[in-house]
């Protein structure tokens, strides 16, 4: 082997540790040889995804692809041929090879191996001069390549591998009986869209028990990506039934035959065993992985075993088989595909303590700085997460931003990377988070509690009891639905679901409605008087099934159906905008809410508007509900000040708002002078671009400068400033948000409180119509007329009650100027004007407010409403 001498030309820097050694040469074929290594395990191309923020978008996330080789070629496209090692591509019909292997040169140094490559000429042609490090550092499997660093303008590519290969051979880690354990597939599809399936959650030594119906009695060990212990180097082998006791039968020996594809939804592995005078052709196990998508079972399942136990058939539903992106996340914040939520950001407060024998562990999770204070505490590594200290002693068990991932109902959250041990094994911790009510009967059962669990050849588990963990956002899951191409959550409408929402009812008849948006209300065993509930904000226990619960000031209780969000067929319905939810009908009885888009808007409550009959004497209650929660889900970073919610086509534009300047003064005394999207003109803060300036006794703080990159983040619309004047508390600059509410009637912005929510970060609240959706917007109620009268119809316009006129049917309006109609049932929150029939009690809406529309004819001033219902 040819060995290079190189004057501190690379450096080993990953965990902030520097060498200076010799690299050498890879091999032309085969793998790179590495005393007490067997890197032949690592054969085959192996793939990676990255992703990147697609401009203007913090949602779309978009996929590059890096195919790599340790021991031989990647043979992909034109651009990467025999003797390309790393392989690159975003568009699918352009390859790069970005690291030749002529170019390849290793180090094992610190328990790791580092293999670099060097751009081609071709790929420096594109993105200049650069190479490809791939880190491989011992781990419990043969790994999924991870790529830390994938912008190939960087001139640096990282790619971190934690495989099994890169540990000592004999160790326990050893790669025997591993095969790969995961799938990355690029496709097409209105773009490039990346397919990344990561089955190593579900390796377990001992494997996975399943059972054939069709043999009672009989038992199967199953092993993913790995060999059972008791299978004595079968991947699957049978444990009762048909063998004796404490004996095994193999069906399929892990051998480099083992194979795992993906086609539709299904991720198949296929184990196969030498060929059998019993068999035509060899012995195969399949096992079919499917990502739940409802109330399935959970686990393996034998769907097929043949009497000559020639095929073997495994059906497994299990969340590991789904979308890493909808089980895993890089943090503490973990939303799942079904809209089940965890954060775990809480716990990140301080350090917790945990006492095993001669053993402390400290714990400091979820964030990106550390504040354990130890030896193994190694600047500039990344933040420290878990430490074991004995003495003076102090071992890094687990650094980095952490891997959180939700498996068939359990919840972990993984620190790798820790100091390694004597197998080359980087020290590694995941910690394993419970609800309290599952703490076992006689032990810890406090609301939160951590222990040490066990400690295996250098692998870690800890067991963390929290009520985050006990599935807090479940209710969000059930506040969830799509409707006509947007997506909807209530939740936030639920979230600590210990009270209800209050709607009151003007009439004496009934003291009040409590309502839950999305599930059944909250019900009290206790004696109440009527008014007591509402002011309580629980249902009477006779309302246990309802979501609308009518409380009568006699006393008398009627529950008014509950609501089914999951149901998209006649209970949800959509029109101008207007969001219409209805609950099933109980004793010809049944509740509808209408939802109005009120960006900002995060207190309101529902608003009773009346009760209407029907002609089969069916009685529907009406309620409207102006709230940031009946905006479409989804985030969007508009620019000059703008910004469009794609899903609806809102556009929100408050440009207009940018030669204004605004101040308010707190009960503190302290003055601020705002600008949106502007920098203030003339105030005593001397930073450039200042956009909110903090003022009291003379002395003038910048709370950040000026931006006109206008958010909307699932019904807020927001601008960031940032850059202020350093804080005296922590030397950070200061920063401000602004955060817009939608108010139809301010045709000026106001600023309604300014609030310092934390050191040195203040909150500005703003309302304006211009936050409102367009079809919300209400008009002004002055106008000019061609010879220049000024008509001013605004002392007409009611804030509450609303015009009425009779027809000559009988038929009654109801009219508004310049703005919606007050709490009229039927008619749409929208409407400025709206007619009921005498005779068959139908309501139309003739007009939108926002479309109002003043001329003048024959000396007459004539305003005109559009738009009239179907």
């Amino acid at each position: 082997m040819m060995r290079v001498r190189v004057v501190c030309a690379s450096l080993l820097v990953f965990l902030g540790q520097a060498f200076c050694q010799e690299w050498s040469t890879c091999p032309k074929e085969g793998c790179p040889e590495i005393e007490g290594l067997d890197l032949s395990f690592l054969q085959g191309q192996w793939e990676s995804v990255y992703y990147t923020q697609a401009l203007g978008s913090t949602e779309t996330r978009v996929p590059s692809f890096f195919y790599f080789s340790l021991c031989g070629s990647v043979l992909l496209g034109d651009g990467c041929k025999e003797g390309s090692g790393v392989c690159y591509t975003q568009h699918l019909d352009t390859y790069y090879s970005l690291g030749e292997r002529d170019s390849c040169r290793f180090l094992s140094a610190n328990r790791q191996v580092e293999v670099v490559f060097k751009y081609s000429s071709e790929a420096q042609n594109v993105f200049g001069v650069g190479n490809v490090t791939i880190t491989l550092a011992c781990g419990r499997s043969l790994g999924v390549p991870e790529v830390v660093v994938g912008d190939p303008n960087s001139h640096a590519v990282h790619i971190l591998w934690i495989t099994s290969a890169a540990c000592k051979q004999g160790s326990h880690w050893a790669p025997a009986h591993q095969h790969k354990c995961y799938s990355v597939r690029a496709y097409e599809d209105k773009g490039v869209k990346a397919g990344f399936y990561d089955l190593t959650g579900l390796i377990r030594p001992q494997g996975h028990k399943a059972v054939y119906a069709e043999q009672p009695g009989s038992e199967f060990l199953l092993g993913v990506c790995q060999a059972p212990e008791a299978c004595g180097g079968a991947l699957v082998c049978i444990t009762k039934g048909t063998v004796p006791a404490g004996s095994a039968l193999p069906l399929a020996i892990a051998t480099s035959q083992a194979s795992l594809s993906v086609e539709g939804d299904v991720l198949t592995a296929v184990y196969v065993n030498e060929s059998s005078h019993k068999c035509e052709g060899n012995r195969t196990v399949k096992i079919h992985f499917l990502c739940p998508t409802g109330e399935e079972e959970v686990g393996p399942r034998v769907s097929f075993l043949d009497d000559a136990l020639c095929l073997m058939e495994v059906t497994w539903y299990t969340s590991s088989a789904c979308q890493v992106s909808a089980v895993q996340s890089s943090g503490c914040k973990l939303r799942l595909s079904t809209g089940f939520s965890f954060d775990l950001t809480g716990l990140g407060s301080s350090v917790r303590h945990v006492t095993d024998g001669p053993y402390t562990y400290q714990l400091h999770i979820c964030g990106e700085t550390s504040e354990i204070n130890t030896a193994c505490a190694r600047p500039p590594s990344p933040p420290l997460h878990v430490a074991q200290l004995k003495g003076t002693v102090c071992t890094s068990l687990g650094v980095g931003s952490g891997s959180l991932r939700y498996v068939d109902g359990s919840l972990s959250l993984s620190y790798s990377m820790g100091d390694a041990c004597h197998s080359n094994f980087a020290r590694t911790s995941v910690i394993n988070f419970v609800c309290p009510e599952e703490v076992g009967e006689g032990e810890e059962s406090a609301e939160e509690s951590v222990k040490f669990i066990s400690e295996d050849n250098c692998f870690y588990e800890f067991e963390w009891a929290t009520e985050l963990a006990c599935g807090a956002k479940e209710k969000e899951a059930q506040c969830q639905f799509d409707l006509a191409g947007s997506s909807y959550n209530f939740g936030s409408l639920v979230s600590g679901g210990e009270e209800n929402w209050v709607a009151v009812d003007d009439s004496k008849e009934t003291a009040c409605f409590l309502l839950n948006p999305c599930g059944v209300v909250v019900v009290t065993e206790d004696s109440y008087k009527p008014e007591e509930f509402c002011e309580h904000k629980v249902a009477p226990a006779e309302c246990s099934d309802s979501s609308v619960c009518q409380v009568l000031s006699d006393g008398t209780v009627r529950g008014l159906g509950s609501f089914q969000l999951q149901n998209s067929g006649s209970t949800l319905s959509i029109s101008k905008d207007v969001l219409s939810v209805s609950t099933g009908v109980v004793s010809k009885r049944h509740a509808v809410v209408r939802y109005v888009c009120k960006p900002g808007d995060f207190a309101s409550p529902p608003v009773f508007t009346g009760q209407l009959t029907g002609e089969d004497s069916e009685v529907v209650y009406e309620f409207q509900w102006s709230t940031f929660a009946a905006c479409p889900q989804g985030s969007q970073i508009g620019r000059d000040c703008s910004v469009a919610q794609e899903s609806t086509g809102f556009l929100f534009n408050l440009s207009s708002l940018s030669p204004l300047q605004h101040s308010h003064t707190t009960n503190g005394g302290y003055e601020y002078s705002i600008a949106i999207c502007n920098s203030l003109n003339q105030t005593g803060c001397s930073e450039k671009g200042t956009a909110v300036c903090q003022s009291k006794d003379g002395h003038h703080k910048s709370a950040g400068v000026t931006s006109s990159s206008l958010l909307y983040a699932d019904g807020t619309l927001k601008l960031h400033y940032y850059n202020g004047t350093a804080c005296s508390h922590d030397k950070v600059p200061r920063n401000s948000t602004l955060i817009f509410e939608c108010d139809s009637t301010a045709h000026t912005p106001v600023v309604e409180d300014v609030t310092e929510v934390n050191y040195c970060q203040y909150v500005v609240e703003v309302r304006t119509k211009l936050a409102c959706p367009p079809a919300y917007r209400a008009t002004e109620c002055v106008y000019v007329s061609a010879d220049g009268t000024v008509y001013d119809l605004s002392p007409l316009s009611k804030a509450t009650g609303n015009w009425q006129a009779s027809g000559p049917d009988g038929s009654l309006y109801y009219l508004n100027l310049c703005q919606s109609l007050n709490r009229v049932a039927g008619c749409s929150p929208l409407s400025a004007a709206c007619r009921v029939h005498s005779k068959t009690n139908s309501i139309t809406d003739l007009g939108l407010a926002s479309s109002a529309n003043f001329s003048t004819i024959s000396g007459h001033l004539v305003l005109r409403y559009n738009w009239s219902s179907p």
